[in-house]
Formats: structure tokens, C-alpha cells, sequence
């Protein structure tokens, strides 16, 4: 879910005006289509990001050592992804 929000942040760099762009979800056959306003899209964008704290904070509360492993995990492959947005 987190990677999903880091793929748009990063592959949506179109201004406010631009029309609405259709990206292709890496190593996968899907397609998302964007919202049509920056206001609809970054209240999906928040509202994303509230339920994934979620998932966080039980994760944590339920088994904190896997949870830390696994975010270890995701942070490093993070840091790649990130240097791939950027080239």
C-alpha cells in the first residue's frame, strides 16, 4: 500500500492544469487513472495515508518485532525506488 503511494507521489509530476494522466503500475498489467481535480486527489491521498497508519499502529501493537523486520525491508527497497524516480 505504501509503495502504491510512493509510485504516484513520484511518477505524478504533471501540474494542477495538465489533463488527467493514466499510469501504468509497475510490474503489473493494471493502469490507475488520477482524479480530475488536485483537490480530489490529495484528499484520496490523505485519506490512503490515514488507513495505512492504521494497519501500522495494529501492526505494531500486535507483533512490533515483525513489524520493525518488515519495515526495515521496505525502507531499503525505498531507498532504490526512490533513486529509480530520480534518473
Amino acid at each position: 500500500m505504501i509503495t502504491t503511494r510512493l509510485f504516484i507521489t513520484c511518477k505524478h509530476t504533471q501540474g494542477p492544469f495538465s489533463e488527467t494522466p493514466v499510469l501504468q503500475v509497475p510490474g503489473t498489467s493494471y493502469t490507475m487513472q488520477l482524479q480530475d481535480s488536485l483537490v480530489l486527489r490529495e484528499k484520496i491521498v490523505e485519506d490512503f495515508a490515514k488507513h495505512c497508519r492504521h494497519i501500522l499502529s495494529e501492526a505494531i501493537k500486535w507483533a512490533p518485532a515483525t513489524t520493525a523486520s518488515h519495515l526495515q525491508v521496505f525502507f531499503v527497497c525505498w531507498s532504490l525506488f526512490m533513486r529509480s524516480c530520480a534518473a
